[in-house]
């Protein structure tokens, strides 16, 4: 199967250095110049990503959440509704941002930070049931 592209005609786009399969954006939902957007990414309503950031695979930024310039964000990591990640910012694998966030330092893979400053809240270790299948 071949992933789609869904792009809702009210986001805007600009001129992006790469963009993978399977991007989802929302109404609203703005990505600004150079930046790199990777497979299977959601940008949900009225969030923005600013210019030269790198967004790795499997990234959820949720509705109203802002990343300043520069940002790299990790494979499979998440930016919960309306946070903020400041310039600069290097965010890991398989982190986890929460709602109103304000991240102002690196995140290392598999944290959980939250509140205003972002601070560690737990460790996330992704674990796959693959029981079903046998």
């Amino acid at each position: 199967l071949k992933p789609l592209n869904l792009i809702s005609k009210h986001s805007i786009l600009d001129k992006l250095e790469c963009v993978g399969s399977g991007l989802q954006t929302m109404p609203g939902a703005v990505a600004h110049k150079f930046s790199k957007i990777g497979d299977q990414c959601i940008l949900n309503t009225n969030s923005t990503i600013d210019h030269e950031c790198t967004i790795g695979n499997g990234v959820h930024i949720m509705g109203s959440a802002s990343v300043a310039g520069c940002v790299k964000i990790g494979d499979y990591s998440t930016v919960g509704t309306n946070a903020t990640i400041l310039p600069n910012v290097k965010v890991g694998n398989n982190v986890f941002i929460g709602a109103g966030a304000v991240v102002t330092r690196d995140i290392s893979d598999n944290e959980v930070v939250v509140g205003v400053p972002a601070k560690f809240f737990r460790y996330f270790s992704p674990e796959i049931d693959l029981s079903p299948f046998d």
